[in-house]
């Protein structure tokens, strides 16, 4: 019998008596996780692409280090502290990004090793000379940002060198044609062509599938982006209302959409945007060197940056603040310049979109929503209005206790069997990725 199944065959023996035993129990689950990672570290990985120095890294003394650390910031209270798990380590930002690394891809390559596993694909990856890098793109997960980053060191942007990468022009570093920058379509790749991408150092950015699903209905659904290519399909399934004068009724917007409608979309559809992302970057097909993740970004982003010699991009005094301005300005300019469409125009006015934009930012959780619109928003100059509300946000970003609140009320909205079905849809990225499938806030 392999010893790690006689280690959870021990430590089964030891919790019979847990009720009645707080210290014995607390020892056969300490006793547990050591047997757990002793078991994923006994099946090395062959391959070449774990480019940082994990080898020495012991996944239990960390585990102990932070129950350590527990215990002594809690010692005025007699209530019974609990164990972290490698989940909640793999999102500590306190641990080293070699560490991090370490339980993350060990994950990947336990999921993948699973014979039930769903078939992944591989789609769009962007190649650099420098630093020998290949970004495995994931709509809807930092693409934009990496797409900065990467266009930026290849000098691959028409107008003069701006000031940071940051400063690229998001819509145009997403469409203008790549003519420095490497971008490759796996799926037509010689094999030749795909050694040189598996020689060098792949990483790809992930993030909670619930949390995704929810900021693409906010930014996507909510405002014009999939409009015409998502929403209008969504409102013509509708049943038709029942005119008695029989007029023709009008073309469909696609901006009355609700959350249900949306999540049931995504449930049958085929776009990559609302794909689950081992469906775009399977890890099991490419093995990666490094995985980023939103909850540990800030670390994560300034070590693979270390090797496009960018790290001086994120050198601000508050990092997270920057991006978030940036982030809610080009929100603003990108939608109010989808009104220069006429499809657009028919379907919202100047001030509709400002409320719709004030909202969607309260539902993410970047403006409390305590906040109060500008005045005369209707007549606001669309960089005025970004102005204030960048200002704003940067003003009360201490007032939000809670992101994921009105998430959260959203999924707990839907029906059992959807919430199962969504669950389902996506259980390989939260298995891969280390994200809770039944998280208790939205299942209880």
């Amino acid at each position: 019998m392999p010893s790690w199944r006689r280690g959870v065959g021990v430590a089964r023996v030891l919790c019979k008596g847990c009720c009645r035993q707080p210290l014995l129990f607390a020892g056969a689950a300490l006793f547990l996780v050591f047997v757990y990672v002793f078991a994923v570290g006994s099946h090395s990985w062959n391959h070449n692409h774990v480019l940082v120095d994990s080898s020495n890294i012991d996944i239990a003394a960390i585990i102990r280090e932070k129950h350590m650390d527990v215990q002594n910031s809690t010692t005025t209270t007699t209530e019974a502290t609990t164990l972290p798990t490698v989940q909640q380590l793999d999102d500590d930002a306190s641990l080293t990004f070699e560490a991090a690394q370490k339980i993350r891809l060990e994950r990947i390559q336990k999921a993948c090793a699973a014979p039930d596993r769903p078939i992944g694909f591989v789609n769009t990856l962007i190649g650099t000379a420098r630093g020998n890098l290949t970004y495995c793109m994931t709509p809807r997960s930092a693409n934009t940002f990496w797409l900065q980053m990467l266009r930026y060191s290849q000098r691959d942007f028409v107008d003069e060198v701006p000031q940071s990468p940051l400063d690229l022009d998001t819509r145009q570093v997403r469409t203008r044609p790549f003519i420095r920058t490497r971008r490759y379509n796996w799926k037509v790749l010689s094999e030749v062509e795909k050694d040189a991408v598996l020689n060098s150092k792949i990483f790809m950015s992930v993030q909670d599938p619930y949390w995704r699903l929810w900021t693409t209905y906010l930014t996507a659904l909510t405002l014009p982006d999939l409009w015409g290519s998502v929403g209008a399909k969504i409102e013509a399934k509708r049943p038709p209302v029942r005119d008695p004068l029989k007029r023709k009724p009008p073309l469909p917007c696609g901006d009355t959409v609700t959350f249900e409608e949306f999540v049931q979309y995504v449930l049958k559809a085929f776009e990559p945007d609302l794909q689950p992302i081992h469906h775009q970057c399977d890890p099991c097909t490419l093995p990666l060197s490094y995985v980023i993740k939103a909850s540990t970004a800030k670390r994560d982003n300034r070590y693979i940056l270390s090797h496009l010699n960018l790290t001086w991009a994120l050198e601000l005094s508050d990092v997270e603040a920057e991006l978030r301005q940036r982030y809610i300005k080009t929100m603003i300019m990108e939608n109010f310049d989808r009104l220069h469409d006429i499809r657009i125009q028919r379907c919202v006015t100047f001030g509709d979109l400002a409320r719709r934009l004030w909202h969607s930012f309260v539902l993410q959780g970047l403006l409390p929503d305590t906040a109060a619109m500008p005045e005369g928003i209707d007549d606001l100059h669309q960089t005025v209005f970004a102005e204030r509300v960048a200002m704003l946000a940067q003003e009360t970003a201490g007032e939000i206790p809670d992101r994921r609140k009105y998430m959260v009320a959203a999924f707990k909205h839907l029906s059992p069997d959807t919430l199962s079905a969504v669950r389902d849809k996506f259980m390989m990225d939260f298995q891969l990725f280390g994200y809770d499938p039944e998280p208790p806030e939205i299942f209880a």
